[in-house]
């Protein structure tokens, strides 16, 4: 949906009775303001074309595929802590302690976590010997840019390059400085890109309210599975130090709070059971993950047993579809990453679009670009270029095949490749590549990571393949209406006006 007008000066607005401000604890949705290849001459097809391809750990590239000029990747970081939020709060509705910092081996919450540098160090030399041998062998450079916010996206970066230069590949980092300063690329609406619309996050946030019953009816199964079989917290409701998840309501309205100076990552916050739910589920995940006993030993991965965690994972997977993959607010969220994956295609093939950005990430005489954010970023450029991917297949291994769509495990990534298959031909082949948990639980015991069956639009064929042609158009409809939302190049810089 497109925003008329001209962009007004960013603030943040409290709205009347339901909707409250992010920031607060236990407050329910609220909104926040701060405001086939073909030729490259030919015109630009309206469909994305796909091609077959099974689900399997990546292979070499046939000779029909062309020659690979470029690929950009756009990774969600390692294993971390949970995040503070959840961290220091998390015992309110479980029985028993979740594990402190030291156990998880950081001195702060979030951050990435030894076993996840140990993992990602082995991916990065799959990366680096993989794609030197199928790009450019005899002069491969890669490069780097992680979000600047984060530690873990930092630290990821870091052992991604160190994996890839113990396989010959010279990986420079490189990020906002100093750290901790906000990304456009990653985080546009907490660097004031655009001020969404107020009536368009009102109808979100209704929309959430309504249905929110309807939901918890839905998921009363995963629901009630994670409240007594796991989180065991047996007391009656408000009793301390735990109360059971059931007790809390889908929206409750905090005290009023004073105004912040600044905005948070997303324009809205749903908090309640399945927040929390969300962000348990994933934390057993990462547990897992990083050689800890999950959720008590109360939860199985690969082995019989109830619960499953992939089935647990539903519910943090079916928050993502409410927030971070609702279309409107991926737009928001993800306008800017999708501009710059095709920033970085264009330059390769010596094109330039509508919606160029100007000065995008990395050297022009690159083959490989490494994006490195978040799940949630990997969530909003998803939801934008309509994509999906499936654990599914039977020939993924047994921790991996129960997992729900699109879940962007610990240093997934979404893969674009460029091929070029004649002097003026270039096709985009697009896929989701990860490890799984037991390979992530287990390295640096390395496996090939899988290439996971990868869907576009309502095609069924994987991977997601199309002309660079068709990927400009996909990308141009994608974000047409979320323009205000772009960083601007400046003194060879994105800021956000």
């Amino acid at each position: 949906m497109a925003l008329k007008g001209k962009r007004t000066s960013a603030a943040i607005v409290t709205l009347v009775l339901s909707i409250v401000a992010c920031w607060m604890l236990g407050a329910d949705p609220t909104t926040q303001l701060g405001g086939k290849a073909t030729s490259a001459t030919n015109s630009l097809p309206t469909a994305p074309l796909a091609v077959s391809g099974a689900t399997s750990s990546l292979g070499a590239p046939t000779q029909s595929d062309g020659k690979l000029k470029l690929v950009v990747v756009l990774f969600r970081h390692g294993v971390r802590a949970p995040l503070e939020t959840f961290g220091k709060n998390a015992g309110e509705h479980s029985k028993d302690p979740w594990p402190d910092l030291m156990a998880w081996g950081v001195d702060r919450w979030g951050d990435l976590t030894p076993q996840g540098s140990i993992a990602v160090k082995a991916l990065g030399a799959y990366y680096g010997s993989y794609y030197s041998k199928n790009a450019s062998p005899n002069a491969f450079k890669a490069y780097l840019w992680a979000d600047s916010q984060d530690q873990r996206a930092i630290a990821t970066a870091h052992a991604l390059s160190k994996g890839m230069e113990g396989a010959g590949v010279n990986a420079p980092v490189d990020y906002v400085k100093p750290a901790g300063t906000t990304d456009p690329l990653f985080h546009p609406f907490t660097a004031n890109c655009g001020t969404p619309s107020q009536d368009k996050l009102n109808g979100i946030v209704a929309s959430i309210k309504a249905k929110c019953p309807e939901w918890q009816d839905s998921f009363k199964d995963q629901l009630g599975r994670l409240d007594q079989d796991v989180l065991a917290c047996k007391n009656e409701c408000g009793d301390n130090p735990c109360e059971p998840l059931n007790c809390v309501s889908c929206f409750k309205l905090p005290s009023p709070t004073s105004t912040p100076t600044t905005r948070p990552a997303s324009p809205i916050k749903w908090n309640g059971p399945f927040s929390y739910a969300s962000s348990a589920t994933e934390a057993f995940l990462l547990e897992y993950a990083n050689r800890m006993n999950p959720a008590w030993g109360r939860v199985k991965v690969d082995e019989p047993g109830s619960p499953q965690l992939a089935y647990l994972l539903q519910l943090h997977e079916f928050y993502f579809d409410k927030t971070e993959r609702e279309p409107y607010l991926a737009g928001i969220l993800g306008a800017n990453l999708v501009r710059e994956v095709l920033d970085q295609l264009n330059r390769k093939a010596g094109l330039k679009s509508s919606i160029d950005g100007k000065c995008p990430r990395a050297k022009a005489d690159g083959q490989f670009v490494g994006l490195v954010g978040h799940d949630t970023n990997l969530a909003n450029v998803q939801t934008l270029l309509n994509l999906h991917w499936n654990f599914d297949d039977a020939q993924l291994p047994p921790d991996m095949r129960e997992l729900p769509a699109n879940d962007a495990l610990p240093a997934g990534a979404l893969v674009f490749e460029l091929r070029q298959t004649s002097p003026s031909d270039y096709s985009v082949r697009i896929q989701y590549v990860t490890q799984s948990p037991n390979q992530i639980r287990n390295a640096p015991q390395q496996a090939d990571p899988f290439r996971v069956k990868t869907t576009c639009g309502d095609t069924k064929e994987s991977p997601c393949e199309m002309s660079l042609r068709d990927f400009n158009q996909l990308v141009t409809n994608a974000i047409q209406n979320y323009k205000p939302f772009l960083s601007r190049c400046r003194d060879g810089k994105h800021v956000c006006p």
